[in-house]
């Protein structure tokens, strides 16, 4: 095993709980390909691909009655009733943002869920904050992890996108300041809740781009360690960045080959 910085006190019972919910960007631009095959299916992977790949990965480090695992996608969060520059605030999306599977020990259910995101593929902006909003209801809307309600586990976020956040303001197809603002504010409450948040971002376009919003929301967060980051020049290193990321709470993990 690895062993895992974390909290060294121990929640009542025989283990601390543990409550990850995989957060994964299903926007158009995660269907551009990376002309890697890092899933082993004999196709060049997409970004969405990478990130499905991502979430099995950790899952499978993951396995332990203590844990809980659940998946939210997002994309585009309502539908556009709103000019350039507004917000709109029509119909919910849910074919394109929602939690997909509620935290459940069951790691299959869990690995129905991911598999439910890649068939529904990659469409719409950026809701960046929808989705970090749906991984907190996800948890305050999960059982008790055991018999004793006081058991309270603690939370991570897994945020896999390909960077940039461009809703909720209008027209949903570039980051302006209140995509922005709107993803950091959603940090703020995952922080308030005590949920850490771990960005992983696997950007297409260029590896060399600025990205401002994702390393704001993992320092609000107070995420143990650093933004996961890769790009076409270095997707290979995901599988082995994967295996070092930490989780609080964790003493040991397993890392096992896909």
């Amino acid at each position: 095993g690895i062993p895992v910085q974390g909290y060294t006190a121990l929640a009542k019972g025989d283990a601390i709980h543990v409550d990850v919910v995989f957060v994964v960007d299903t926007s158009a631009s995660t269907g551009r390909n990376t002309t890697y095959d890092l899933n082993k299916d004999g196709k060049a992977d997409t970004v969405l691909d990478v990130e499905i790949y991502a979430c099995e990965r950790l899952m499978n480090r993951l396995k332990s009655k203590h844990v809980r695992c659940g998946v939210v996608k997002f994309a585009r969060y309502h539908t556009k009733n709103a000019a350039s520059g507004g917000e709109s605030d029509g119909p919910i999306l849910a074919e394109q943002t929602r939690v997909v599977q509620p935290l459940t020990i069951e790691k299959e259910d869990v690995q129905l869920g991911l598999d439910t995101v890649t068939a529904e593929g990659a469409k719409g902006g950026t809701h960046t904050a929808a989705g970090i909003d749906l991984a907190l209801q996800a948890f305050t809307d999960a059982p008790p992890a055991e018999s004793d309600k006081d058991v309270i586990p603690v939370r991570h976020i897994v945020l896999l996108t390909d960077g940039i956040p461009t809703l909720p303001i209008e027209p949903g197809e570039t980051q302006e300041d209140g995509d922005r603002l709107a993803t950091l504010a959603a940090a703020q409450r995952a922080a308030a809740a005590k949920v850490q948040i771990h960005p992983v971002v696997i950007d297409s376009v260029d590896a060399e781009r600025r990205l401002t919003t994702m390393p704001s929301v993992q320092a609000i967060s107070g995420v143990p360690g650093g933004l996961t980051r890769v790009g076409l020049h270095n997707i290979h290193d995901l599988p082995g960045k994967l295996d070092k990321m930490t989780f609080a709470g964790i003493d040991e993990i397993q890392v096992h080959d896909l």
